[in-house]
């Protein structure tokens, strides 16, 4: 017999908080690979602004989310904000 432990919904919690850790760790390799950290190497804001320059320029729209270094950090960034609010949520 199988143990119900979890409250409902609390699975599928578990469930998205793995899914955003594992989208951030892809969005890392982004970050990696255009050495984006060595551009916008403050915190909290990059390159004094908050969003960036040049975030969200590139065309077609698509192309941002791989090889714009602003947009790749900044996403990084929010996601590791949204990481942390949402395990402090599911751990509450």
């Amino acid at each position: 017999a199988r143990l119900k432990t979890l409250a409902p919904g609390d699975r599928l919690a578990a469930y998205v908080l793995a899914a955003l850790v594992f989208s951030q760790v892809v969005i890392g390799g982004f970050v990696a690979g255009l050495k984006a950290g060595r551009a916008y190497n403050t915190w909290p804001l990059m390159d004094g602004r908050l969003v960036p320059d040049g975030y969200w320029r590139l065309e077609p729209w698509w192309a941002n989310l791989t090889d714009n270094m602003a947009t790749v950090q900044f996403n990084h960034r929010l996601a590791a904000y949204l990481i942390v609010a949402f395990a402090v949520w599911h751990a509450v």
